[in-house]
């Protein structure tokens, strides 16, 4: 089933046709914000010091007792002492923040991945290489992908490795007590640099599943990793589409693939024009649903769904009658790649205010290739959902999120919510706030009363405070607010992914 690729077809792939990058997305915490200007000049003059040294953070509160570990977290920043800002919110550079959790005590260290493009623009002293929705004067075409990789949008954990992540390129592997980056992550010689995308899957048996999109030409790239992080398995699937994927889900046997109808073409993307400037939303096309057998890595079969665009799947599982529940955060259109561009300019632009709001719903797909059926999960809106585990035999009962606040269009609230009554229990940080995603970590198993019991972890920014806080719920009870909180030494930016590793 692993078929090698020559390295002439792996550079062509890799260098994406000398575009500038393909996907990862930041700041979906600002993306539909009708805020005030002062708020926004405050997040467009945020930056970040190269590395900020371990501090034992001030704590309200006491660390739950068996929580133990580390929180990573990773998210796209913008180093002090440059002028520019990135053109678009996926293009900022990686900045990793280690949380580590010891007894009654959390310390916290962090420091900007420092790839490729990272070192470049630090000896030119500003952001000059081309991104997603970003170009400059000095931008020039490039001879692979990962000579713009940010690693800017998730970091994760597996056989002994620590990964920070990014859509189109290399994963970059990471010490974990420094966080110095150690460099690319290299798979296997014949298919260096050809993207690994941002939300692997962990599966049952400890082997770690992801695909890379290749839109230039129509491909999809299956990497499955076994339990030592060896690359056991590997294809190139033609799917002869070019919708744009951020993330997919894993059953007990199958993946499955969600493209959009939101169409790339290399002809659109001339001198002077950005990769985003590639991309048609084609509204009258339906979404294009990809299920691939676990074992043969074949297309078993395919599907269709009404058009949407997402960003995040929540859960999937295999039924009985051979059909898939799929859970996943939908939009209407694609409007927020262009919105987010948008604000970082302003608050109040037509744009964003149009930004359509992503909804929870469950996606049923048949026992054989047609038409799935969608039905919404929740009237409010959310983004970031999190489960229990990449993989169930079962439906996840709980699924926790970040919650859209209608009025201001902010992330403000976190939700817990039962996936099969759709009960919803909540916190509010309040306004003024923007809130990152929070990250499920179980109770150890002699003290956890179900797979669902554990903890919710967290950061927020407060605008009038200017000062970022990390915070700890019970993952049961949201609703009685936070067991902890710690202020960080210095506000962040929007951030993205990140994932607990226990000590």
């Amino acid at each position: 089933m692993q078929k090698p690729v020559s390295r002439r077809y792996a550079l062509k792939l890799a260098a994406g046709l000398s575009v500038t990058t393909a996907l990862c997305h930041a700041g979906l915490p600002m993306a539909f914000a009708r805020t005030d200007s002062e708020a926004w000049n405050k997040i467009g003059g945020l930056r970040l010091p190269l590395a900020m040294a371990p501090q034992d953070l001030p704590l309200l509160g006491r660390v739950p007792e068996g929580l133990a570990g580390t929180l990573y977290r990773n998210g796209p920043a913008v180093p002090e002492g440059y002028n520019r800002v990135p053109q678009h919110r996926f293009d900022g550079d990686g900045f990793v923040h280690a949380f580590e959790f010891n007894l009654n005590k959390v310390t916290h260290r962090g420091k900007f991945v420092r790839t490729r493009k990272f070192a470049d623009e630090q000896e030119f002293g500003d952001l000059f290489k081309p991104g997603f929705g970003s170009l400059w004067p000095e931008s020039q075409a490039i001879s692979n992908l990962d000579e713009i990789n940010a690693s800017n949008t998730n970091i994760v954990a597996h056989a002994n490795r620590l990964m920070t992540l990014w859509e189109a390129g290399s994963a970059w592997e990471i010490d974990p007590q420094t966080l110095d980056a150690l460099g690319p992550v290299k798979l296997q010689h014949d298919i260096e640099h050809l993207p690994f995308s941002a939300h692997p899957k962990l599966d049952s048996d400890g082997t770690l599943w992801n695909f890379g999109q290749i839109p230039w030409s129509g491909q999809m790239a299956i990497y499955h990793l076994d339990d030592r992080g060896k690359l056991g398995n590997f294809r190139l699937l033609d799917l002869q589409h070019s919708g744009m994927i951020h993330d997919f889900a894993i059953t007990e046997r199958h993946l499955i693939l969600v493209l959009p109808p939101l169409v790339w073409t290399k002809d659109k993307v001339a001198v002077g024009r950005t990769f985003l400037d590639g991309y048609e939303w084609r509204a009258n096309q339906p979404a294009d649903v990809f299920v691939i057998d676990k074992n043969s890595l074949e297309i078993t079969r395919r599907h269709t769904l009404p058009p949407n665009f997402h960003f995040h799947t929540a859960a999937a599982n295999d039924r009985d009658d051979g059909g898939i529940d799929l859970t996943l955060c939908q939009y209407e259109d694609a409007g927020i790649l262009w919105s987010l561009m948008d604000t970082w300019y302003s608050a109040s632009t037509a744009r964003v205010e149009q930004t359509a709001l992503p909804k929870l719903r469950t996606a049923t797909l048949p026992a054989t290739s047609g038409d799935g059926q969608i039905e919404n999960l929740l009237t409010q809106s959310i983004e970031f959902p999190r489960a229990v585990n990449d993989h169930r035999k079962t439906r996840n009962q709980i699924c926790w999120c970040v919650g859209v606040d209608e009025g201001t269009g902010l992330l403000q609230r976190i939700h817990a919510i039962n996936l099969s009554s759709c009960e919803l229990q909540s916190h509010d940080y309040g306004r003024d706030t923007y809130v990152d995603e929070h990250i499920f970590v179980p109770k150890p198993p002699a003290e956890a009363q179900s797979l669902d019991d554990g903890w919710l972890l967290g950061t927020h920014y407060n605008f009038t405070q200017n000062k970022s806080t990390l915070s700890v719920f019970n993952a049961l009870h949201l609703s009685r607010g936070p067991i902890m909180t710690a202020a960080l030494p210095h506000p962040m930016p929007p951030g993205l992914h990140g994932n607990f590793v226990p000590a």
